[in-house]
Parts: C-alpha cells; sequence; structure tokens
C-alpha cells in the first residue's frame, strides 16, 4: 500500500513537470512577432487548457480548475493571446519590405524628459554624441540594464522615389511600451501597445524622395524591458501588392 501512494506521488510530481515545462516552452515563444510562432505558441497553450478542463483525473491535484476557468488565470490569458494572434495575422497582411531600417540609429536617453522642448525630433539637431543602438532588441541589453523612463532613436533614411509612389509604410515590429513617430520634425504617429506591430504612411509632402530624411522616435517605458525591441523596416502596403 505504501510503494502505491509513492507511486501516485511520484506521478502527480512528474505530471506537475510536465505542466510547468509546457508553460515554459508557451511563455519562451509567446513574445514573438513571428505569426507562425505565435500561432504555434497558441496551440499549445489550448492544447493545455483542454487537456486541464476535460480530463481532472488526470489533472486533479496538479492544477486546480479555477486556473482553466474562463476569465480567470490560464482561462483569462488564453483568451489574451488569443486577440493578440489575430491582430499578428491582420498585420501579416502589410507587405512586402522593401528595405529593413537595421543600421545607423543613434540613441539618447531622456530622463529629465526634454527632448520634445528641445526638438530631439528636428533634421537639423547635433546628434553626434548620440550612441549607437541596434532596434532589434531592448535598451536594457545593450548598456542601459536600469533604465526606465523617456529615451529616442534617430536615423538618417533615404527614401526612393517610387516607394512613394506606392505608398510605402513604416513598419515597426514593436516598441516598448510607447512611442512617438516624427517624421523631418513632424510626428506622424503614436502607439501605445509594447507587443504590437504598428504602421505610419509616409507623407510624401514630409519626405525628401532621393535624399536624407531624419526619422526620429521618442519612446517611453515604464518597467521591466523597454525601446524598438522588434525590427522596423519600410513595406507596401498590403492592397498595392
Amino acid at each position: 500500500a505504501d510503494s502505491d501512494v509513492v507511486r501516485q506521488r511520484l506521478a502527480k510530481l512528474e505530471l506537475t513537470y510536465e505542466y510547468t515545462d509546457r508553460l515554459m516552452a508557451f511563455a519562451r515563444l509567446r513574445r514573438s512577432q513571428d505569426l507562425e510562432t505565435a500561432e504555434r505558441a497558441l496551440e499549445m497553450l489550448e492544447d493545455l487548457v483542454t487537456e486541464v478542463r476535460t480530463d481532472r483525473g488526470k489533472w486533479n491535484g496538479v492544477v486546480s480548475t479555477s486556473v482553466v476557468r474562463e476569465g480567470s488565470y490560464l482561462g483569462r490569458d488564453l483568451e489574451s493571446f488569443r486577440q493578440r494572434v489575430e491582430k499578428l495575422r491582420a498585420q501579416a497582411a502589410t507587405g512586402e519590405v522593401l528595405a529593413r531600417l537595421t543600421d545607423g540609429w543613434g540613441f539618447k536617453l531622456d530622463p529629465d524628459d526634454v527632448g520634445v522642448e528641445q526638438q530631439w525630433f528636428a533634421p537639423d539637431l547635433d546628434d553626434t554624441d548620440w550612441e549607437p543602438i541596434e532596434v532589434d532588441k531592448p535598451w536594457e541589453e545593450q548598456g542601459y540594464p536600469d533604465y526606465d523612463g523617456h529615451a529616442w532613436y534617430r536615423l538618417k533614411l533615404e527614401v526612393k522615389p517610387l516607394w512613394l509612389e506606392q505608398d510605402a509604410v513604416l513598419h515597426f515590429g514593436a516598441v516598448d511600451g510607447e512611442g512617438w513617430v516624427y517624421l523631418n520634425g513632424e510626428m506622424i504617429t503614436h502607439h501605445e501597445g509594447w507587443d504590437m506591430p504598428f504602421t505610419a504612411p509616409l507623407d510624401a509632402e514630409l519626405v525628401r524622395a532621393g535624399e536624407s530624411n531624419l526619422l526620429a522616435v521618442r519612446v517611453w517605458d515604464g518597467s521591466h524591458q523597454g525601446g524598438i525591441w522588434q525590427p522596423v523596416t519600410l513595406r507596401l502596403p498590403a492592397e498595392t501588392q
């Protein structure tokens, strides 16, 4: 009898490890902006929640029913992640990549939030003392590990005349957590949502085709990782493909 109890406890312990591993596998994928990866993460969470809801004999003693109930804990997370995947599916319709804006970005912290007043978005600003930075990873991973607050990115951007004729858009994979985008000194869009892609049109009245344009992004992050942590590209809108 004692050996049966031990086996039962070991079985529950193994199941606990399985549950944890499956949750961690989902967690590793959930931040991805790649639609295929996000859909795989959604399938993993759906499978887990469905199992826990339907096979109580297996999961009893490992996971409480309340955890997977709609509106609570994993149930709430599942519905929220479904909505996120739907948004990614909609964003995936935004089309062909014309240019990847990877290199040449300058970066400066703005702890006192003076950048707007001092017009850090202005094309003629002297930004020679700005530090280089990558735009597909948080600033915490690039030498600013404990910083929360405002910061700015700047990039000199050449726009081909054909891109304007094609109504190209700027596409941001994600900015954590709030971003203001300026082009040649004028704000062209504002976005909130740390993990969602967004676009901004290239206003033909602002852009100097074939010449250097100044793209600036003001970012606010209040906690954890921050900045332009997913790629920035120039793309065609879906309807022009």
